[in-house]
């Protein structure tokens, strides 16, 4: 039987259906012949400037986003967030250790409300840190139970209304009475007084050991405070009740002198970026903080860079990566974030690499 088909009229036969029909389509494929794939992966182009003639071939650069950028020269100048001052308070010296983020959003932890303690589930992390720091001292565990216990609720009292009447609250302290230390009490104790000693009224204490338990208190105090960031004062405050948000200001020095000041004046919170502050060219500079000037910095650096275009959510993910890898602090909140809007071409986002800075800079000049 012959396999062959013979078609009188190709086009009829089309337009009629006159013969089944099964489209099969070639795709070229890359076929890797090596145990890895990184050379697969990577997608080499072997003529970059083809690919620069096509756009110009078929009009691209007619368009919004004006083309592709092969090189772009930058001169950049590079400082860092020095002083900080929140909403209705004094400028103070902005500390390179607690990120900026912690620093506007802190808000005081109600530890008590009259003369009701609140936050259990903190006092006995706290007591938990104080009895981790006395272990290579002694086992004097059941003292500081005693001398700062959690004491047991009677539900018959009026006064214990506002725990006894939810279950779960009053099963809590319930099971933590007589078997756990209000760690927050200790705390509490030691800040009331710089005299205070956390063995004062404590039984049972060696009086050899009163000096390592002192250098243990002061290693406690120093937790707490890294423990809960809250603002020293209500001067040191950045949230605004009456619009919901924080409002404070930054500032950064110019090696002329001068100083650039960025304000934030509606923050609500959730994630502190470039885009939250506003440059502020009707404030020459904030009050002056001693140790707030900083010294060697580097002068503004030319250089020519190769541009990498992105698109906003690869930009947005750069830059928290970017932000993630330096492990923020307030001297690194806008390193690259200052720098990519201004180094944007239209409709595109573009990032430039930059290198020569001795420390994470603000990058407050771009040309």
């Amino acid at each position: 039987m012959s396999s062959q088909l013979s078609v009188g009229d190709i086009k009829v036969a089309i337009r009629d259906r006159l013969f089944a029909a099964v489209t099969t389509w070639n795709r070229v494929e890359a076929r890797p012949r090596s145990q890895t794939f990184d050379r697969a992966l990577q997608a080499e182009v072997r003529d970059a400037l083809w690919m620069v003639t096509k756009q110009w071939q078929m009009g691209e650069f007619r368009g919004s986003d004006a083309g592709s950028p092969v090189f772009a020269k930058v001169l950049l100048s590079t400082t860092r967030l020095t002083k900080y001052r929140p909403a209705g308070g004094a400028a103070q010296l902005l500390d390179s250790s607690t990120p900026l983020e912690t620093k506007v959003e802190r808000r005081p932890v109600p530890m008590k409300r009259q003369q009701r303690i609140l936050s259990l589930d903190l006092r006995l992390v706290m007591a938990r840190q104080w009895f981790a720091l006395l272990a290579n001292v002694a086992n004097y565990r059941a003292a500081f139970e005693i001398a700062y216990p959690i004491t047991r609720l009677d539900p018959t009292q009026s006064q214990n209304v506002d725990v006894c009447s939810h279950p779960e609250a009053y099963d809590t302290f319930q099971a933590l009475a007589g078997r756990a230390m209000d760690g927050g009490a200790l705390l509490e104790y030691l800040l009331a007084d710089s005299s205070h000693h956390a063995y004062d009224g404590v039984a049972g204490i060696a009086a050899s050991d009163y000096a390592a338990i002192d250098d243990r208190a002061q290693r406690f105090l120093a937790w707490a405070a890294r423990f809960l960031a809250q603002p020293s004062s209500a001067q040191d405050d950045a949230w605004v009740p009456d619009h919901l948000d924080y409002q404070f200001a930054v500032s950064a020095p110019l090696p002329d002198g001068s100083e650039k000041v960025y304000v934030a004046d509606d923050y609500s919170s959730g994630r502190l970026d470039w885009y939250s502050l506003d440059l502020d060219q009707s404030i020459a500079a904030l009050d002056n903080v001693p140790g707030s000037t900083v010294t060697g910095l580097p002068p503004d650096v030319p250089f020519t860079a190769i541009p990498i275009p992105v698109s906003f959510s690869e930009w947005r993910t750069l830059v928290g990566g970017l932000s993630k890898i330096t492990q923020p602090t307030s001297e690194t909140l806008m390193p690259a974030q200052l720098t990519l809007p201004n180094c944007c071409s239209s409709n595109s986002r573009l990032f430039i690499p930059t290198t020569g800075s001795s420390f994470p800079a603000l990058c407050p000049r771009v040309h």
